[in-house]
């Protein structure tokens, strides 16, 4: 009989586990060495860079048992954990966490949670169940916490085969569906994050062949390709208006994967309408492969005509400010890519703008909105290894939060865009509208192109829409900082009651 630390290394790699973020201290320094003889492991700087970095791994492709491992030390190691662990189970992103003993209490934010303590041996069994938890739709962080001695005391290992794959649709749920939407005037597809790890191909194909309009969450961005005429993109708070404006007019809709949350429902949609849900909430069984259920009911109705239609793309004119530049950067996005998006009222734009045509191609936290997302959630979407090129986009505020984990993007083919335009834009705006003092909107100014090329990254900076289009489209090996300075843009409406972001003449 072994320690627990490589019972529990062994274990993980076992079972799927590729990739381990960390950040070490004495409460898990034995955990940490026996997993990097079992899986690919990266320190990073800070907890929070591990922990955005494992959500970037996780939510770039969410599908099967590569489960990312974050290690932490204790006390205030896991403490700093907390914001990435909140913001992956707000989203459902899925992810092992590895701690020391802390008196903030994290097992709110986690979808199981372990506590191994003198008993070393019994623990092992009980890790393997939060593991399955965690890939299991909905998704999200699984917690381990130990005692210091714990990973020295004796344990084995214990993988054994997981039961959390989808099951087939039930007949009868799917008849009860198919019944609902056929017999609709304006029936609509309501598509969430849980179709991600079922069969999206299928999912695809069907949505393809029948015209059914269909609307997405903003985390599920292209689960099916928004240049369909029947796709009409994101709903909700940052939806598209075309998508909120089709569910407050549809008469039936099918929810697969989706929680139905204010963040993808606008206010007044769905009142009276006829919803069948497949998800743990909803009427289908909690473990149906969401994605296969709706190509099951698609494929059991008959083809029509669209009753609505997506709009065409926006377009954004003018001076170089955050809708031109974000509305470039979107245009860049090609089949392969990854961009992942900061908090920020750029990243507003980026929701309401072009066209995302693969899963796993837009990242963007929807939930607890965490400054300082962009690098090291790009950073675990390249460990990934899914997609090819990957492009990191943060405001002056993000770029800032994220500057320990700026040396580790120099070791790695990514391209950082730094939309700079003095300050925290959409705070600004709020304070402005309510008569208040904006001293806290404006941040002290950095550079950007300094900062990257004292860390051995190539820096250029860009005041034109035409050099940041040619620096993207010429990006190769390699990191990159993009240091964009912009003017001052229009102000952003939020709408919750929501057409949409609307854009009003003047400046914040």
């Amino acid at each position: 009989m072994g320690d627990l630390a490589h019972a529990l290394a062994d274990t993980l790699a076992a079972l799927g586990s590729r990739r381990c973020m960390c950040n070490p201290g004495q409460d898990v320094v034995a955990v940490i060495d026996a997993l990097e003889g079992s899986m690919g492991t990266t320190m990073f700087p800070t907890e929070v860079g591990a922990g955005f970095a494992a959500d970037g791994y996780r939510r770039v492709d969410p599908r099967g048992t590569d489960l990312p491992v974050c290690v932490v030390t204790g006390k205030a190691g896991a403490a700093h954990l907390a914001l990435p662990l909140e913001n992956a189970f707000a989203d459902g992103v899925g992810m092992l966490a590895v701690t020391g003993r802390c008196t903030v209490e994290l097992a709110t934010v986690s979808v199981a949670n372990v506590d191994i303590g003198d008993n070393t041996s019994k623990g092992l069994p009980e890790v393997v169940n939060a593991f399955e938890l965690a890939c299991t739709p909905p998704q999200g962080p699984a917690l381990v916490t130990l005692d210091r001695t714990a990973q020295y005391g004796p344990a084995e290992a214990a993988p054994r085969e997981l039961t959390f794959g989808h099951r087939d649709p039930s007949p009868r749920d799917v008849e009860q569906a198919t019944d609902i939407i056929a017999s609709a005037e304006r029936p609509l597809i309501l598509l969430g994050t849980g179709c991600l790890s079922g069969d999206v191909e299928g999912l695809r194909e069907a949505v393809t062949a029948i015209g059914i309009p269909c609307v997405t969450s903003m985390p599920a961005r292209g689960v099916v390709d928004e240049e369909l005429e029947q796709c009409l993109g994101p709903a909700g708070m940052r939806g598209k208006a075309a998508a909120n404006d089709a569910l407050r007019g549809a008469d039936a809709v099918l929810a697969a994967g989706c929680s139905l949350s204010h963040l993808t429902v606008p206010v007044g949609a769905l009142d009276g309408t006829r919803v069948f849900r497949v998800d743990v909430r909803g009427q289908a069984d909690a473990d149906t492969d969401a994605a296969a259920f709706v190509t099951a009911t698609l494929h059991a109705v008959d083809e029509r005509e669209p009753w609505v239609r997506a709009d065409g793309p926006l377009v954004y004119e003018g001076s170089f400010a955050a809708p031109v530049a974000v509305s470039s950067i979107m245009d860049t996005l090609r089949p392969g890519d990854c961009h992942v998006y900061d908090v920020g009222a750029f990243s507003m734009w980026a929701c309401a703008a072009g066209t995302v045509r693969e899963p796993g191609s837009f990242l963007m936290p929807h939930n607890v909105y965490p400054l300082g997302y962009a690098v090291p959630g790009a950073i675990g979407a390249l460990m990934r290894g899914t997609r090819e090129r990957i492009v990191a986009v943060c405001g002056d505020g993000g770029f800032v939060a994220s500057l320990a984990t700026l040396p580790m993007a120099a070791e790695h083919d990514i391209t950082i865009v730094v939309l700079d335009d003095g300050g925290m834009d959409i705070i600004r705006q709020r304070q402005v509208e309510r008569g208040l003092s904006t001293l806290t909107s404006h941040l002290p100014r950095t550079d950007p192109v300094a900062l990257a090329r004292g860390c051995g990254i190539e820096s250029v900076r860009v005041d034109r829409r035409e050099d940041l289009v040619a620096q993207l489209e010429g990006a190769g090996r390699g990191a990159l900082l993009v240091h964009c300075r912009l003017e001052r843009g229009p102000r952003i409406l939020g709408a919750l009651d929501g057409n949409n972001f609307k854009v009003r003449d003047g400046s914040g």
